[in-house]
């Protein structure tokens, strides 16, 4: 599947930059001088109940402000072009501490949707290799108020887990702290 998923990222990306897009891969984050990294992240539906959502674009900047700005660039140059399904939603942010880094700095991802807001299907990630281990909590939005968690190696899961604000499950994320495979977020 990841392979899979790298491939299509791979034509997505040289459609893109024919096109004149920026479309950068899936790697780890750039780091700012402070340590502390935004990024935006948004996926598309996934094509087949059980397929992972698409990467379709990633950014990153020192400040949260900067790295909304450019998300928000590339939805307007998709709309422009008329490659935009739906209304893009922001889905989930994902911290890299506990109790979404109030108690300690560190980084942040905003994940968005690129086909609109969560229903019953929902969106299905896979963090990559750097979020994979340190990833302490997660904010639903936009009707992603539950998920289905599984663990890196993919034989834990689960299911029905609320990921609303304060929500015990979300802010601490348990045995999947810093070991998340897969998130299947949905209404």
């Amino acid at each position: 599947m990841a392979q899979r998923v790298r491939r299509w990222v791979a034509v997505v990306a040289a459609t893109g930059a024919a096109l004149g897009f920026a479309v950068p891969g899936a790697h780890a984050a750039e780091r700012s001088s402070d340590g502390d990294t935004y990024c935006d992240v948004v996926y598309g539906r996934a094509p087949a109940p059980e397929a992972d959502s698409p990467l379709l674009f990633r950014t990153c900047a020192g400040s949260e402000a900067e790295s909304k700005a450019r998300v928000m660039a590339w939805f307007g140059r998709q709309r422009a072009a008329g490659l935009a399904p739906g209304d893009p939603v922001t889905m989930m942010y994902w911290y890299e501490h506990i109790n979404y880094n109030r108690d300690a700095r560190g980084d942040m991802t905003r994940i968005w949707g690129n086909d609109g807001p969560c229903d019953s299907a929902g969106y299905r990630v896979e963090p990559n290799s750097e979020w994979a281990g340190k990833l302490s909590s997660i904010l639903g939005d936009s009707g992603c108020t539950e998920m289905t968690i599984y663990n890196r190696a993919l034989t834990h899961r689960r299911e029905g887990w609320s990921i609303r604000y304060q929500s015990p499950v979300g802010m601490y994320l348990h045995e999947f702290n810093d070991n998340v495979g897969r998130i299947q977020a949905h209404a």
